[in-house]
């Protein structure tokens, strides 16, 4: 996953919008981070505010996922 987000990261340039899917909860969640630790590398912020997920297909008795954007 790394590889493919310092790809990523090398292509994008300025950008205001990025999205990022994932079938899973933890991969999201691991991608946030790796993407978070990369935006710290390169002096890039992202705002955790104005950040948004949306889940999908989520069964009414599944619990609400809480994400965490640069946050530990």
């Amino acid at each position: 996953m790394k590889r493919v987000i310092k790809e990523f990261w090398e292509q994008i340039g300025d950008v205001d919008d990025v999205v990022f899917l994932s079938e899973l909860e933890d991969e999201l969640q691991g991608l946030l981070d790796v993407v978070d630790g990369y935006g710290r590398d390169f002096r890039v912020k992202f705002s955790s505010e104005k950040s948004k997920v949306m889940v999908v297909n989520r069964s009414d008795d599944e619990r609400t996922p809480v994400w965490r954007l640069g946050e530990k």
